[in-house]
């Protein structure tokens, strides 16, 4: 391969990026923003999923239409899920502006509630792949989720610096949230998370290449 073919094949993969990026905002926008945040992100997990959407040259009509067939067919469940980590998070959020009240060990307790909020995303970073990618009951599927973090430590690690990462670019250059930073990331914590969850037997199968 020589290297005009590299460099277009670099390009369209930040074409197909940008546009998932476009359709993950329109998700969002369609459910009023805080309705439309989960499922435009679970579509964006799935569409990950399947591969020869993102060929070569593929055209982008299929890709518009896989995006919006997943939205609707996960949009109660991911906004139910949603729903439940906003409240953890709501109340942890509750518990931190308690403790700073007290101090000097207000400080001190601010650890371990940052260390827990830190945690419950990471429950919900492998919980979606999981969701969309493993057999069983949705209790099953919290139950490894929450189990995730300690039994993969490694993807664990990985998935908080790509959430640094991700907040560092945003606040260097906000604008690039409306071009590709959130499809990126979305791609970056698919692929940590399924290829640990293939290591460990999790799936059976690599669902992505």
């Amino acid at each position: 391969m020589d290297w005009s073919s590299k460099t277009m094949g670099v390009l369209e993969r930040i074409m197909f990026l940008s546009v998932l990026n476009v359709l993950w905002l329109m998700g969002v926008a369609a459910g009023l923003g805080i309705f439309g945040l989960f499922p435009a992100t679970f579509a964006l997990f799935k569409l990950f999923g399947q591969q020869e959407l993102f060929e070569t040259q593929s055209p982008i009509k299929p890709i518009f239409k896989a995006f919006w067939l997943h939205y609707r067919a996960c949009f109660l469940k991911a906004n139910g899920i949603g729903l439940v980590y906003a409240a953890v998070l709501f109340s942890i959020g509750i518990d931190k502006n308690i403790v700073q009240l007290y101090e000097p060990w207000g400080s001190v307790l601010l650890v371990p509630l940052n260390l827990l909020s830190i945690y419950v995303l990471l429950t919900l970073a492998f919980l979606i792949p999981i969701d969309i990618h493993t057999e069983g009951s949705t209790r099953e599927k919290m139950k490894l989720a929450l189990l995730a973090p300690v039994l993969m430590p490694k993807a664990s690690a990985l998935i908080v610096l790509v959430g640094i990462g991700s907040v560092i670019l945003a606040d260097v250059f906000a604008a690039g949230i409306f071009l590709f930073y959130v499809s990126l990331a979305i791609l970056l914590l698919n692929k940590i998370s399924l290829k640990s969850m293939y290591q460990k037997s999790v799936i059976v199968e690599r669902a992505l290449a």
